[in-house]
């Protein structure tokens, strides 16, 4: 990670119970050497199944996997004995009313901030 990449530390933010059922497999499956993540994009694009034009999606929050050598303790949040980071600008992480990371079942994206 860069050092203008932004982790929020982990006595900021927390995940509802419908992200943390949908981060749980995914971040048990991981391998020691990884973390779970969750990250803000500003772009995406996917195309229908049907191979039609690609579909702009706009900003979102996405999930993936960070090498654990290049987070600080203070950046691991921990929900259910799952280690996960936040790197969300902090403008960005600012604007959740509730500090949480939450799903919406009406976007593709699946996570939004609440």
């Amino acid at each position: 990670m860069s050092s203008s990449d932004q982790l929020i530390p982990n006595h900021l933010g927390s995940l509802t119970d419908s992200a943390i059922a949908v981060m749980t497999p995914f971040a048990s499956g991981l391998q020691a050497r990884w973390i779970a993540g969750f990250y803000y994009y500003t772009s995406s694009k996917f195309r229908q199944k049907d191979g039609a034009d690609w579909i702009e999606q706009g900003p979102g929050i996405g999930l993936g996997a960070f090498e654990r050598k290049s987070i600080g303790r203070q950046n691991i949040h921990m929900v259910n004995g799952l280690e996960f980071i936040i790197q969300i600008p902090i403008e960005i992480w600012n604007k959740a009313p509730r500090g949480f990371i939450d799903i919406d079942p009406n976007k593709k994206t699946q996570f939004i901030l609440s």
